[in-house]
């Protein structure tokens, strides 16, 4: 089986076409600058936070294993996830949840 065959079985272009779709259906996501808020290499994972707020942020899991993410709240009670509309609670200050293998998500104080 070639590489590009074997790419294209894999779940990237799925993350891609859903990250193609968050783009599409959220235009704060292409509106000013986006910067680097943390990143893991081991766990091939990437935080982006909007520049002059902590009300947005991408969480990015490029690895094949689920990633823990954790980053400060900044006194926000809760997040939601806008693509899956799950809320997530504060805890101790910080957001702290998983992302699943190979996906991303936007998420945004409520």
């Amino acid at each position: 089986m070639s590489a590009f065959v074997s790419f294209l079985k894999s779940s990237f272009p799925d993350y891609l076409r859903r990250f193609a779709e968050m783009r599409r259906k959220h235009p704060i996501v292409h509106q000013q600058t986006w910067h680097l808020i943390q990143s893991d290499d081991q766990k091939d994972m990437i935080v982006l936070g909007k520049d002059g707020s902590n009300n947005y942020y991408i969480l990015i899991n490029r690895g094949d294993k689920a990633a823990q993410v954790s980053i400060p709240a900044d006194g926000h009670g809760q997040y939601m996830d806008l693509i899956g509309e799950e809320i997530y609670r504060i805890e101790k200050v910080k957001l702290q949840t998983t992302i699943a293998p190979v996906s991303a998500t936007l998420i945004s104080a409520v």
